[in-house]
């Protein structure tokens, strides 16, 4: 795989254009696909959090159970590229910023933008918890809100995965994810469900 860079080609098709985003689990570049023609953003995870081939199987069974839900407040998941290093998902790009952005821009929204906020968000989970699929971080930094004021959620099955992989790293009896949002269940150190994602939804509402 090329370096990632501006003007790389990644998979013979997508060209990378800017990174928009950094953390401590993956880059994120707007590219263009050139074999469709159209804008996408490609998540190109860290190689360390997937070190064999048992955890990019996992990686590549959540990411393909993300791509399979269709909402219109869900970001779609258009590939999956699981024999490269780094994998990577490649999404729609969403024109926009997150609500963690915008709450540090702009301070608290107004009570109604929030409820409309936290209703599409929530519409959002209900049809992921239908489908079997548990989010496990949703946060401020996992809603983006488009320049129509549109909200999507974003990193659905991939967050569990992270998780996974960090708690390799992590000593006996540390708690992983967001602190903010985590739930008293996640806290006790219960298993993970979908009425986690409904307590973190509510923290952040």
């Amino acid at each position: 795989m090329p370096r990632l860079a501006a003007g790389a080609l990644l998979f013979d098709r997508y060209r990378l254009q800017r990174r928009i985003g950094r953390g401590g689990t993956a880059d994120v570049w707007q590219a263009r696909d050139e074999r469709l023609d159209r804008t996408v953003a490609i998540k190109a995870l860290h190689p360390h959090l997937l070190p064999d081939a048992a955890s990019r199987a996992r990686f590549a069974a959540e990411a393909r159970a993300a791509a399979g839900l269709s909402h219109p407040a869900i970001v779609p998941v258009y590939d999956v590229i699981e024999d490269t290093d780094p994998p990577a998902i490649v999404l729609a790009f969403v024109d926009g910023s997150t609500l963690a952005q915008r709450l540090r821009h702009d301070g608290a929204v107004p009570a109604p933008v929030a409820a409309s906020i936290a209703a599409d968000v929530a519409g959002a989970l209900a049809h992921a918890h239908r489908a079997g699929v548990v989010h496990r971080d949703v946060k401020p930094g996992n809603v983006l809100i488009d320049r129509d004021g549109r909200v999507q959620l974003v990193d659905f099955g991939i967050a569990r995965l992270l998780a996974d992989a960090a708690a390799r790293e992590t000593v006996a009896g540390q708690v992983m994810g967001t602190l903010r949002s985590m739930s008293p269940e996640q806290l006790a150190g219960a298993s993970v469900a979908g009425g986690r994602d409904l307590s973190a939804l509510g923290v952040v509402l």
